[in-house]
């Protein structure tokens, strides 16, 4: 298995256990992006492994929250 098959596998068991989670646990990890923590978590992971998956706002900055969601 080369280098690109195996970051392949990876992003395909992380989307797999994501969708194995409750929406609960699921909306933890939405509010999440970000925030210092999930900033920090994505230099731990490398951009490398996210590259290929749908993760929301990375650059560092929160989302400004509209609507009748963010009360």
């Amino acid at each position: 298995m080369d280098r690109e098959e195996l970051i392949a596998e990876l992003q395909q068991n992380i989307r797999t256990r994501f969708m194995e989670l409750s929406d609960k646990e699921k909306g933890l990890i939405r509010a999440g992006s970000g925030t210092p923590y999930a900033n920090a978590l994505r230099k731990v992971i490398g951009e490398e492994l996210l590259s290929g998956l749908r993760s929301g706002n990375h650059q560092g900055t929160a989302t400004q929250r509209r609507g009748l969601g963010t009360r």
